[in-house]
């Protein structure tokens, strides 16, 4: 093939994602509390020392910008109680510092976009592992076009960097399974760097984990050592108070009153609850939610391909995926407000997991991606809460790759949904 037909899925992948964040290169910062700690964290960074950086932005001109309006910012207590939740990230931190002497204050923000642009890239080159070179395009469209990645993108916040190193995580977790075992430092240094970005390390290690279980191999429980030793520098430097987390988050992120196991169990099921039915609403639709589970039950349907329930299920299918690509290439670059994107976003992203779960034929990547994909839904279940689908943008690279399966047995003219081995040619 040659080189420019290899590099085209990319270009394309780097226009649409400036295509679709162009309303945020140029408008105004919008600040958030979190944005501020990484701002903070940023200038300490250049060498102001911590208190006097947390000083300068909490209580100085970008503060006063902030679209918090909750009267936390107000005083010094709360800035110092949270600071140490931060602590751990301090990859985005890092860049912003580098890009700061050319953006300034919007340096944060360049990371967030460069961040979401790499989300598209990195997602295209985790589904190449598995896919053709379009249908892995189509993951990469997927991840660009999901509407809350967009949205956040906007930000100067670690979650768009955090969706691009996941991805990568998990793609040199796949490339290491094959060839030398040397390639395993690769998938150690990702996982790694991925602790440092956000605190989603363990849903790395917990895929590794599973994958380990699947397989049984000497391959795949080193996979899970080097993944358990490398997420755990973050920790030992930082710590993880989970209980104090779990508090501070269930006391709407203002200084816990009572930080007790019996208080976090007590507003556990409440801020479930409001996380399931606004970031995740089943319930509120239904008529949504029924199309979407036929369109993935036509998926586990073997069919000859001459049969009247092979050609009904290719037309769905493609009719499916046709949809969601008009509105990506359409509604999604123009913003158009009139347009409400179709489906449920959240709905919509954890939908988009279940082709991962169909027959796979021992295939050690999809095993790998399939642990992911259950552990980035147990990460929201830890610690649940609404964030108009922030958080769980840490499902996105995994449902972008069910994504992509589900085009590939749309658009295959043979589908049997035992792949043949893990070393076949991407389908």
């Amino acid at each position: 093939m040659p080189r420019f037909a290899r590099l085209l899925p990319s270009v394309v992948l780097v226009f649409m994602a400036v295509a679709f964040s162009w309303n945020h290169w140029a408008g105004p910062i919008e600040w958030t509390p979190d944005g501020l700690f990484y701002e903070a964290q940023s200038r300490e960074l250049s060498g102001t020392p911590a208190a006097a950086a947390r000083q300068q932005v909490f209580f100085g001109p970008l503060a006063a910008d902030s679209s918090d309006t909750s009267g936390r910012l107000d005083g010094r207590g709360w800035v110092e109680y949270a600071a140490p939740f931060y602590r751990r990230r301090w990859v985005v931190p890092a860049t912003g510092a580098a890009l700061r002497p050319a953006f300034g204050t919007r340096a944060l923000e360049m990371v967030s976009l460069l961040g979401y642009i790499l989300s598209g890239l990195l997602v295209y080159g985790l589904a190449r592992r598995r896919f053709s070179s379009w249908v892995a395009f189509a993951a990469g469209v997927f991840a660009l076009w999901f509407p809350p990645l967009r949205e956040w993108a906007g930000h100067p916040l670690t979650d768009t960097m955090g969706v691009a190193v996941m991805a990568l995580t998990f793609s040199a977790g796949a490339w290491s399974l094959q060839g030398r075992r040397s390639r395993i430092l690769v998938w150690a240094a990702s996982v790694l760097l991925l602790s440092f970005t956000r605190d989603t390390a363990v849903i790395a290690v917990a895929g590794a984990i599973w994958l380990a279980l699947a397989q049984r191999s000497r391959r795949t429980v080193a996979l899970a050592a080097t993944a358990i030793v490398s997420a755990a520098p973050a920790l030992l430097l930082f710590g993880a108070p989970l209980r104090q987390t779990m508090a501070f988050t269930f006391s709407d992120n203002k200084v816990p009153s009572d930080t007790s196991w019996h208080y976090i169990f007590d507003q556990y099921g409440t801020y479930l609850r409001l996380m399931i039915n606004f970031d995740f609403p089943f319930r509120s639709s239904p008529v949504v939610t029924g199309l979407l589970l036929a369109v993935a039950a036509l998926l586990a349907l073997q069919a000859d391909r001459l049969s009247a329930l092979y050609r009904f299920r290719r037309w769905t299918l493609i009719i499916s995926t046709s949809f969601l690509g008009i509105s990506a290439v359409l509604v999604a670059p123009l913003q158009l407000t009139l347009l409400s994107d179709p489906v449920p976003a959240g709905i919509l992203l954890i939908l988009s997991l279940l082709p991962l779960f169909l027959p796979a034929g021992g295939d050690e990547m999809l095993s790998l991606i399939r642990g992911g994909a259950l552990a980035s839904v147990g990460y929201l279940f830890l610690l649940p809460q609404s964030t108009e689908l922030r958080l769980p943008l840490v499902v996105l690279p995994f449902a972008a790759v069910g994504f992509a399966r589900a085009v590939s047995l749309a658009r295959t003219s043979r589908e049997s949904l035992a792949v043949t081995s893990p070393s076949a040619q991407p389908a």
